[in-house]
């Protein structure tokens, strides 16, 4: 490809040998300094362009070259808008933008890509590489690191809130909100004034909000434009934000959960209402089991209990004064866990009565309410 100075006007060159030719560019920028150098002074485009169908083609005259020899034309030499740029991206550096700017089409002329080399006046400033530019269209360039101005850019709490609450056939729908915030400080210890553009990621489902509109965006990122005055600093603070629901099943959901969203102010008086009575009954169907399980145990340790007298027993006379001792211990359990075995199945009964209550109570919950 041409080699592109970033200073005035936009040329390109074939190659030749023999029967074959090679087409390409070089592009030149409005970033000169007070005696700049022109490197298409002494060139004069050979060729002339074209639109063939959707596609273009550059048209070049006849030329002559010795065999095996081969040759240098030129084949754009216009002008073309430069704007000069610092162009930060914390994913490539940092801490440090990228000395860039901003390449338009002026010519009415497709351009290829290729690599491009940019000149600063007469100075060597770095080399990039541009994609294809139709007629009218714009990229970004970037060839070097600008080490005058620094960036600081710190990511801030991500807060997330409810906002609202609704409860269909059992379901509870909580919306929420969260907002995540990224600041950027920029310092310009250069002695010009430079143009600032801030890349900030694209992230699926994010919403920006702060600022209201950005200089442009692409699938990959948002770019911001900033002034920045020499030996100044600036700061640019992006907000977004990400509204999603979430679904939580009443009779699954863990009492502290609900009582977290019974106590949040945006969810509707209605909604915490029937949330606090589903509490309630989880509560009393808890206590129920807890109560039956507190029997069962008891149960259990009274049997365990029974099988140590036992094998006592079998050591000892029947009719001896320990002996009537264990038996009598043995007839007083067997007592209690009669009545924890009574107990147990009265627990149990209310336990599936309260859950078939806590279900029907649940799939009839509808509360479609505004915060």
């Amino acid at each position: 490809m041409g080699r592109t100075p970033a200073a005035g006007g936009l040329g390109g060159f074939g190659g030749m040998r023999g029967s074959e030719a090679l087409s390409d560019f070089q592009a030149q920028g409005q970033v000169a300094t007070t005696q700049p150098m022109d490197p298409s002074a002494s060139v004069a485009s050979v060729a002339s362009a074209a639109k063939v169908g959707e596609l273009f083609q550059y048209t070049v005259g006849n030329v002559s070259l010795p065999r095996q020899r081969s040759a240098m034309i030129p084949i754009v030499t216009d002008d073309v808008e430069v704007e000069r740029l610092s162009i930060y991206n914390p994913s490539v550096l940092p801490r440090n933008p990228l000395n860039g700017a901003r390449v338009k089409n002026t010519t009415g002329k497709h351009l290829l890509q290729g690599p491009i080399t940019v000149l600063q006046g007469a100075s060597y400033a770095g080399d990039a590489r541009i994609d294809n530019v139709p007629p009218g269209q714009e990229r970004l360039i970037s060839y070097g690191v600008d080490l005058q101005v620094l960036v600081d850019a710190k990511s801030e709490k991500q807060e997330d809130t409810v906002v609202a609450g609704n409860i269909v056939k059992g379901v509870l729908w909580v919306t929420r909100k969260h907002v995540a915030g990224r600041t950027y400080s920029a310092e310009n210890k250069g002695e010009k004034d430079k143009t600032l553009i801030v890349e900030h990621l694209v992230r699926s489902g994010w919403k920006l909000v702060e600022p209201a509109k950005p200089l442009e965006k692409t699938d990959m990122v948002y770019r911001f434009k900033e002034a920045l005055g020499a030996g100044k600093g600036v700061g640019l603070r992006v907000v977004e934000e990400r509204v999603d629901a979430q679904q939580v099943a009443l009779l699954g959901a863990d009492t502290p959960a609900l009582e977290y969203y019974g106590r949040t102010g945006a969810i509707p008086k209605g909604v915490k209402e029937v949330l606090a009575e589903v509490v309630k009954r989880k509560q009393a169907l808890a206590e129920t089991v807890r109560q039956r399980e507190e029997r069962r145990r008891q149960v259990a340790d009274i049997t365990k209990e029974q099988e140590r007298l036992r094998e006592n027993l079998k050591t000892v006379s029947r009719t001896g004064e320990y002996g009537a001792r264990i038996l009598k211990k043995l007839d007083d359990q067997e007592t209690t866990i009669e009545r924890l075995q009574g107990e147990i199945d009265t627990l149990s009964k209310k336990a599936e009565e309260q859950r078939k209550e806590l279900e029907k109570f649940v799939q009839e919950a509808n509360v479609e309410e505004k915060g």
